[in-house]
């Protein structure tokens, strides 16, 4: 088969809200440091330390949903010829093809080489579960172990509480990656489109930036040609 931000994260004006008696922070994002922390936290030696290194890298990078990432089968990976790296069905209910980061390219060719050795015990699903003593099961996760995995490193890492509401969660690399892309210079229907939400206001909310609407910079850009007899 050949699949072709000491301890907690940077927060920038949290938004925070309400659930019982419980506040919830709902705008954490990860700086450089503890994204490059968190994925230098899996030990790559080990089948489990591959597959969970890539899990993170879809998250941080590509800004999958767990329940995609979840359902992600060999068949949703296409190999570009010429060694031009792979592609990834991102969206089940798209056919685009999303191109595949470099750093998630390597993370995922690395789990690709546990795959192929042992194909047979995982029945064409990307991501299954393993054993205590590094074996494959044929189960693909689910979306409550894929939530552990990600907590269980974010406090390898030294950057959240294993348990509690503190703990880091896939929302949070999903949140961090698409501020990430924005403040990079993604437009943000484009980062609406990475992220596969149905509206512009809900991604700007999801990423938090709300708050730095500026519509001077908008008048500025605002320029027409004025008529030739003016020239």
């Amino acid at each position: 088969m050949t699949a072709n931000p000491g301890t907690g994260s940077t927060r920038s004006n949290p938004v925070v809200g309400q659930i019982g008696s419980m506040t919830v922070d709902r705008a954490r994002f990860l700086t450089n440091d503890k994204v490059n922390r968190l994925t230098a936290s899996c030990n790559t030696e080990s089948k489990r330390g591959r597959r969970d290194k890539a899990i993170l890298n879809l998250f941080l990078y590509m800004g999958l949903e767990v329940g995609r990432l979840v359902t992600l089968t060999l068949d949703c990976f296409v190999r570009k010829p010429t060694d031009q790296g792979i592609d990834v069905l991102i969206h089940p209910d798209s056919t685009r093809l999303v191109r595949v980061p470099e750093q998630v390219d390597r993370a995922l060719n690395t789990w690709f080489e546990v795959l192929d050795q042992e194909e047979e015990k995982t029945a064409g699903w990307v991501f299954v579960r393993i054993q205590r003593n590094d074996q494959l099961i044929n189960q693909p996760l689910n979306p409550q172990q894929v939530r552990y995995i990600v907590a269980e490193y974010g406090h390898k890492a030294g950057l959240t509480p294993r348990i509690g509401n503190r703990r880091l969660t896939p929302t949070d690399l999903r949140r961090t990656c698409g501020r990430n892309a924005y403040q990079n210079g993604a437009r943000l229907l484009d980062v609406q489109a990475l992220l596969g939400q149905s509206r512009p206001l809900s991604t700007a909310r999801f990423i938090d930036i709300l708050k730095y609407q500026n519509p001077n910079s908008a008048v500025d850009l605002v320029q027409y040609q004025p008529p030739s007899d003016e020239k």
